[in-house]
């Protein structure tokens, strides 16, 4: 008892000691307590659901998009929800959120309703005949938007469409829910066009969520076998996402095909859009020459950016810079000004505007402009691939590069486009959709190659946060955050216990 006495009232216990087991006990549990977190969320076994004020609403631009383009006195559009009605919200808590707001649009609005139908076990023939059409597998956790009637136009929705997702972390961060009803709504109403996606190339397959995106901006999605296929004439767009392989061109003094095909539909003023991968375009010279009499040069590089332009350990997964002036800044007018947006890609290289696409062109018909859309930073670098140990630097270097035609033909004008992009990840699953601006870039492309298409502001339509997505950040605001957190902080404890150590104990 006497020891424990001592022990207590002893001044290098009480006021030294004591402090020093205190501020090693904190500095551990900070520690441990960043190593923890770090864990749980690069994991995604844990993510902050928090949401941010009221999910369900429907904004004063849904409205005005809806009073301009649909006639709601003869337009009638169905929301179907594929389980009974007493038991949609049970299907999942997204697909409850997502009942719950197409409710709030059954009210709003005088043209549209809402159905239910059972899809396993009495399927109506208008679902019946279009699952045999389009070998399509549809399931409770299904939403269609379609036109009323049994042959209309319609949009299958799956309860994802609706969730955007940080794909840094795969954690659901918002509710797209009032875009992806209003966009497809819109799109119902749209201009007969189609976009064709080229196979036989080596392609980049997986592809969802842009076809997702075609399909929101009114494109009907087909793909085409150019060796053996014809463009039709109703088809407005053709993507090449991707390629690995060379397109046919002239061989042996005869045309065979492909970049024909392709060099016709342009002529017609059909658009192009056309992702290539680094160092794939060595293997494209037919394509490659085809681009480059219009004035797009694809570089066989490599890029890399700086830290502060990039994504945390991976200086080839970095940030785009918006590029202001030019045609090509229209893309971007809607996002750039907006603070923390970003548009990403992961390998990437450089396009060059080629003296074919240098300035303006006229004709007597025919007015051409190619200009940037995304470039590198001033910090950026770029590997050639013919000389792969020397990085060279590679300021404001171009990643995505529109041609604009302008075509007049007495009182009529009308435009064309080919969208290049030096890579094919921009359009990938991963990049669409989240927290990144690469559906709305993108978005504002296609409706620019489909004027007729639903409205542009559609893309301006807010997504309603579940957590704060600023954590999209960069490798050297990561770096910062980690040194506050892993050292500073720390260290600041440590010398406060160490002031409070010396101080008392020679009181």
């Amino acid at each position: 008892m006497n020891f424990q006495k001592d022990i207590k009232n002893n001044k290098k216990f009480k006021y030294g000691s004591l402090s020093i087991i205190l501020t090693a006990v904190i500095i551990v549990a900070v520690v441990l307590l960043n190593v923890a977190l770090t864990a749980l969320f690069s994991s995604n076994l844990w993510y902050i659901y928090n949401v941010d004020g009221d999910i369900l609403k429907i904004s004063k631009l849904t409205d005005r998009l809806f009073e301009e383009n649909i006639d709601e006195k003869k337009d009638k559009v169905e929301i179907v929800f594929l389980t009974d009605k007493d038991r949609v919200n049970d299907v999942s808590s997204e697909m409850k959120q997502i009942h719950e707001l197409a409710k709030l649009y059954e009210n709003r609005y005088d043209f549209i309703s809402l159905r239910y139908v059972d899809y396993e076990n009495d399927p109506e023939q208008w679902l019946t005949d279009y699952l045999k059409v389009d070998n399509q597998t549809v399931t409770s956790a299904n939403v269609i938007v379609k036109k009323a009637g049994a042959d209309a136009a319609m949009r299958i929705l799956h309860a994802s469409n609706f969730l955007v997702k940080d794909t840094s972390t795969g954690a659901y961060i918002a509710f797209a829910g009032e875009r992806c009803f209003t966009m497809r709504i819109l799109s119902l109403y749209s201009s007969d066009t189609v976009a064709y996606l080229t196979t036989g190339h080596g392609e980049k397959a997986e592809l969802d969520r842009f076809k997702d995106l075609l399909e929101n901006t009114g494109f009907t999605v087909k793909e085409i076998d150019l060796k053996t296929e014809e463009i039709a004439a109703e088809a407005d767009l053709v993507v090449i996402a991707g390629p690995t392989k060379d397109f046919e061109g002239i061989e042996n003094g005869v045309v065979n095909n492909e970049i024909k095909k392709l060099s016709d539909f342009c002529d017609r003023k059909g658009s192009l859009m056309v992702f290539v991968d680094p160092g794939m375009i060595s293997n494209l010279t037919n394509l490659d020459d085809f681009l480059s009499e219009r004035g797009i040069e694809f570089n066989n590089d490599m890029v890399y950016e700086s830290s502060d332009h990039s994504r945390p350990s991976n200086s080839q997964s970095f940030y785009a810079s918006f590029v202001s002036s030019g045609d090509g800044s229209a893309l971007t007018a809607g996002v750039r000004d907006i603070p923390n947006i970003k548009t990403i890609l992961t390998n990437a290289c450089t396009i060059t505007i080629g003296s074919a696409g240098e300035g303006f062109h006229n004709s007597l018909k025919k007015e051409t402009t190619v200009s940037a859309v995304l470039s590198t930073s001033k910090d950026a670098e770029r590997v050639d691939y013919s000389d792969s140990d020397k990085r060279l630097p590679a300021p404001g270097a171009g990643l995505m590069v529109l041609m604009q035609q302008k075509w007049v033909e007495e009182d009529n004008t009308e435009y064309s486009y080919l969208l290049a992009c030096g890579s094919s990840s921009y359009i990938s699953d991963a990049s669409l959709g989240g927290s990144y601006a690469n559906d709305s870039v993108t978005y504002a492309a296609l409706r620019a190659m489909a004027e007729k298409n639903p409205p542009a502001e559609v893309a301006n339509i807010e997504f309603v946060n579940y957590a704060d997505n600023s954590l999209i950040i960069t490798n050297g605001e990561a770096n910062t955050w980690m040194i506050i957190f892993a050292v500073v902080i720390p260290m600041a404890i440590l010398i406060t216990g160490m002031v409070i150590y010396f101080r008392r104990r020679h009181r």
